[in-house]
């Protein structure tokens, strides 16, 4: 393995060099100029250098060539000129004049590189140079190539003036500044004026103030402005002109000047506004034409069985074709009696009145008649018809309205649907406590939702009312069956579990007399189902008791710094009541500690039509997230409204329930 210097201004071929170099295994290190290189190869010598010839700093590849060969260390160190600039014939007397071994001309494939490398590396040492000789010849190649370049640069001028002079575009040449250096003769035929007078800022003068500000921060902030469209003010009298100007710096390293090339768009940009109007008149026209379209097309939708015409002399009756489909006729023309078999029979008579009294009076005949098809769809019919002419046929319109009754027919039903869901609901609603208690360190908060495609729907309820010592009873329940029965029970319900509350608000207590109520008063063949709690703030006691209804749930805090919640079913539930004469309610009992949260519900939240296995952990899971969400909150104004909110968010997903719901959240404040 050899250590190679690499010395070269541009990154890409050193990259391209270290690439082949660590192919073949070998060490590489890397300057980016003759001052560089020369130190590192005094701070290590390299086995090899490979440079460049053309480098900016004070050592371009030659001298750092003669200053190597000049040092005893690196003087037998073999190296290889790297170019782009010359070619084979000019750098070979150069390389051996400073007694460097090998050559690569840029670009170089990797197999030629790689060739000329394995070359560089098992070549045998140079002697020494010559200091007169390598001079003559660093000398003579650089007048050669300076000589070389002034010609090209010479007829590089020339060409370019030819192309600006003749050149059917404008060009400018300005500083970092905006101040034009040069002006061609079309730029100034464009704005109307001499080139000398374009000069300096005399061509931002004549720009719009508008688009003069935006070619100027264009300008100020290096940007090339491509494809700007800027207005010209002209001479006075002339209109308004358009310029497209791009913007582009000469060089990368020219101090901020620029090149502009103009172009005259006015026709254009004129063009295009008589083609924008122009498309704006045809999209009026389009709109008028397919409105036209549209009720033309409504005009035969609703006329889609067509016209026919009777001949009072032959009886014969003749149809269009959309009338002949619809009667299933094998002719246009065909006999009267042939087009009254299908012809409802209770209508035959009606519509054959229609033309007899129309041929009679001479004013126009309506009536309505029935067609029955052979696949036993009914068409409802509007059959008009006038005479044409004294002793003339009669013509006629026949309008198919089927479509049209059954259409009124949905929209009533729709209508009678929306008044009676209105009307439940406003019923339900109004069996509901209107506002909710305030208790001191507690919050509270409830929801019924109904569902809006159901009509037998209507049983489930919530209430919560204050007690005597400054506590709350919370009810959540269900009557069975769903139906205005059930929503009359229901409201019969909440109203004896309150009084007997008030009495007593022990929730096994309420549940007990309740069942009595029930089982002496019947609810048919349905039952009720409820969750009863109570909360004491003296302390802090909540009691729950339940009668077949959903378990409900408690989060609380699980850790000291309140990030961890953990919620538990209340699991304990008794039978549902009106169906046992006397059964037992239990009661589970806690502190209902600060922060945490009791939610009660209706099976509406929580059931699905297409149930899934982990349904069960739905509502626990939200229930989880959402104390959560409250707790890290900055304890807003209602904890409880919000995880009301976030729970039916979650489980419903912004969607109408398939079943009334009914949720009630009780949360304690943070001491």
């Amino acid at each position: 393995m050899a250590t190679v210097l690499v010395v070269d201004d541009d990154p890409t071929n050193r990259e391209f060099l270290r690439t082949l170099l660590a192919y073949r295994g070998h060490r590489v290190r890397e300057a980016s100029d003759g001052d560089a290189a020369l130190n590192a190869a005094g701070a290590e010598r390299p086995d090899a250098v490979i440079t460049d010839i053309l480098m900016p700093g004070g050592l371009d590849g030659y001298e750092l060539a003669r200053q190597l060969r000049s040092r005893p260390e690196t003087s037998a160190v073999p190296i290889a000129f790297s170019t782009a600039h010359y070619a084979e014939h000019e750098i070979r007397p150069l390389a051996r004049a400073c007694g460097v071994q090998g050559v690569i001309l840029k670009p170089a494939t990797p197999r030629v590189a790689l060739e000329a490398i394995d070359a560089l590396l098992s070549s045998a040492p140079q002697p020494a140079v010559v200091a007169e000789s390598f001079a003559a010849e660093h000398c003579s190649a650089l007048k050669t190539k300076l000589l070389e370049k002034s010609s090209a640069l010479d007829l590089s001028e020339h060409r370019m003036r030819a192309i600006v002079g003749t050149t059917g575009v404008g060009v400018l040449i300005a500083d970092g500044t905006g101040a034009a250096t040069y002006v061609n003769e079309r730029l100034a035929a464009f704005v109307g004026t001499d080139r000398a007078a374009l000069l300096g800022v005399g061509w931002l003068e004549r720009l719009h103030p508008t688009d003069r500000s935006r070619i100027v921060e264009a300008i100020g902030a290096g940007m090339p402005a491509t494809g700007r469209t800027l207005r010209v003010s002209l001479p006075e009298g002339d209109e308004l002109r358009w310029l497209s100007v791009r913007l582009q710096p000469v060089t990368e390293g020219s101090a901020g000047e620029l090149v502009a090339v103009v172009e005259d768009v006015t026709e254009r940009v004129r063009a295009d506004r008589r083609l924008r109007a122009a498309d704006r008149r045809e999209e009026r026209l389009r709109r008028k034409i397919d409105g036209l379209a549209e009720r033309l097309a409504e005009t035969h939708r609703v006329t889609r069985s067509g016209t026919w015409d009777l001949d009072p002399r032959t009886g014969e009756v003749t149809v269009s074709p959309g009338l002949r489909d619809l009667l299933r006729l094998p002719e246009a023309t065909v006999p009267g009696d042939r087009v009254w078999q299908r012809v409802h029979p209770d209508d035959v008579r009606r519509a054959m009145l229609l033309a007899d009294e129309a041929l009679r009076t001479g004013r126009p005949q309506q009536a309505e008649v029935r067609l029955a098809d052979p696949d036993g769809i009914v068409h409802e019919l509007i059959v008009s018809c006038r005479p044409t002419r004294d002793n003339g046929p009669l013509w006629g319109v026949t309008q198919d309205v089927s479509d049209d009754r059954a259409e009124r027919i949905r929209v009533e039903l729709a209508a009678d649907r929306r008044a009676e869901t209105r009307a439940r609901d406003r019923f339900r609603r109004a069996m509901l406590p209107g506002t909710l208690p305030t208790v001191d360190g507690l919050d509270l908060a409830a929801d019924y939702l109904t569902a809006p495609d159901r009509l037998d729907a209507g049983g489930d309820w919530y209430d919560a009312f204050a007690t005597d010592d400054g506590g709350v009873v919370l009810s959540v329940g269900a009557v069975a069956g769903g139906d205005e029965y059930a929503a009359a029970v229901m409201g019969r319900v909440r109203g004896v579990l309150r009084a007997y509350a008030l009495e007593d608000p022990e929730p096994a207590a309420i549940l007990a007399r309740l069942n009595r109520y029930l089982m002496a008063d019947g609810v048919g063949d349905g039952f009720v189902t409820t969750v009863v709690a109570r909360y004491r703030p003296s302390d802090h006691r909540l009691s729950v008791a339940n009668g077949g209804h959903p378990m409900p749930l408690l989060v609380t805090c699980d850790d000291p710094d309140g990030e961890v919640s953990r919620v538990a079913r209340l699991a304990v539930v008794g039978p549902a009541l009106g169906v046992l004469a006397r059964p037992e309610f239990a009661v589970q009992r806690m502190t209902l500690d600060a922060g945490a949260a009791f939610c009660a519900f209706t099976d509406g939240l929580t059931d699905r039509p297409d149930p899934a296995p982990d349904d069960d952990l739905r509502l626990p899971r939200a229930l989880a997230r959402a104390w959560h969400e409250v707790s890290g909150e900055g304890h807003p104004a209602s904890p409880a409204r919000r995880i009301v909110d976030l729970l039916c968010a979650e489980l419903l997903g912004g969607a109408d329930p398939h079943d009334d719901v009914c949720i009630a959240v009780l949360h304690r404040f943070k001491d």
